[in-house]
């Protein structure tokens, strides 16, 4: 996929296209388009980049400021731009990837910006677009459980994975062209701490909260019913125990003996308990009153804080009864990806996500489900 022009090529190419790098000219234009950025760049900051770099002040200046200059040429780079890299080694380079040979207008920009002294080209397969597109379709069929990284030196998307079937499952969703242009690496097949609670992203929602089966006390968690039935959860995929969609109760659950399933919510939040919070009680249905002041856990909009602004609220989904309740505050309290996510105030458990209302109009606020509810399954809220 990716095919490295020679020296000899990159060199003859460049001349044709762009001024000599050993022209007096050029360096004298770049030097003087460095020195105008002095100013702008912190003193720690070159006296940092000078230590790490082993380069005098005069070279972290000039280095600094071309990355500075880089950046405003990457926003305007053309379809067949693959990105840069900066090599800094014995000399201070930049790898310009693209798929095609660059155009007039480009060559132009790095001349303007006083780079192009600086620049080798090396062809690739695959534009810096058709990756960006390709890393969202596979987090689209994988969810954001997948983890991807787009390498630019390799022209390639590399996903790191540990279940074999997800694996096998984008590999079928993607057309040939694409399947080139990935890489699917090894993944943990379990999380390095293997003690999790709620809160964290599943492969397409968020867990809601440890929970417990009343009738033979196997644990699991938590998330909205009407998401998929197969899950992961902190890379590992979870064992489908039941759903609970319609009526009173918008919820599902999971366990896996992988995971050690502990009564806490992550809440983003470094206090005393850094970024989870234990869940030793439970809120009542009849507890929750109009202006109640709840917080709540969202993979997508993660930890925020309102207060109730409807109870008895019918949600026009799933044919979903008048049991839900609306938390409102000072933006968004829900969106895609949020749905199950644990609602508590302090160490008490409240209710999980199910959707939002959009009527109003922005701020939405969010449509949430009593933990009560989770009865409907034999199941309570672990609390210990």
């Amino acid at each position: 996929m990716l095919k490295i022009i020679s020296v000899g090529l990159v060199g003859a190419f460049l001349a044709a296209t762009l001024p000599s790098s050993s022209s007096n000219a050029s360096n004298s234009e770049y030097a003087a388009k460095t020195m105008s950025a002095e100013t702008d760049l912190p003193h720690a900051d070159v006296g940092a980049y000078m230590e790490l770099f082993n380069v005098p002040e005069s070279a972290a200046l000039e280095q600094l400021a071309a990355q500075q200059a880089l950046s405003q040429v990457s926003m305007s780079s053309g379809d067949n731009f693959a990105g840069f890299e900066i090599i800094r080694g014995a000399e201070f380079v930049i790898n310009a990837y693209v798929t095609a040979p660059p155009s007039p207008e480009f060559s132009a920009r790095l001349e303007q910006a006083g780079l192009s002294h600086l620049v080798k080209f090396e062809y690739v397969d695959a534009s810096l677009a058709r990756l960006q597109k390709l890393q969202d379709s596979i987090r689209l069929i994988g969810g954001r459980s997948v983890s991807t990284v787009l390498d630019v030196q390799k022209n390639r998307v590399e996903v790191a994975l540990a279940s074999h079937d997800l694996r096998r499952a984008i590999a079928e969703r993607l057309v040939k062209e694409d399947q080139d242009d990935v890489i699917f690496l090894e993944a943990p097949a379990a999380p390095d701490d293997p003690t999790v609670g709620g809160g964290g992203a599943t492969s397409t929602c968020t867990a809601g909260f440890v929970v417990v089966k009343s009738s033979t006390g196997n644990r699991g968690v938590s998330t909205a019913g009407h998401c998929p039935d197969a899950q992961s959860y902190k890379n590992v995929a979870l064992n489908f125990k039941g759903e609970a969609y319609g009526g009173t109760s918008d919820i599902q659950w999971h366990d896996s003996g992988a995971l050690t399933w502990q009564n806490r919510v992550e809440d983003g939040v470094n206090d005393s308990t850094p970024f989870f919070r234990n869940i030793t009680s439970r809120e009542a249905t009849s507890s929750i009153a109009l202006g109640n002041f709840y917080c709540k856990t969202g993979s997508f909009t993660g930890y925020l804080c309102g207060t109730v602004s409807a109870v008895n609220y019918c949600p026009s989904y799933g044919g979903l009864s008048c049991d839900f309740f609306l938390l409102s505050g000072s933006s968004d309290m829900s969106a895609d990806g949020d749905s199950g996510g644990p609602v508590y105030v302090n160490e008490k458990a409240v209710g999980t996500t199910s959707g939002r209302r959009t009527a109003d109009g922005h701020p939405y606020p969010a449509i949430i489900g009593p933990q009560a509810t989770f009865s409907k399954l034999g199941l309570v809220v672990a609390i210990s």
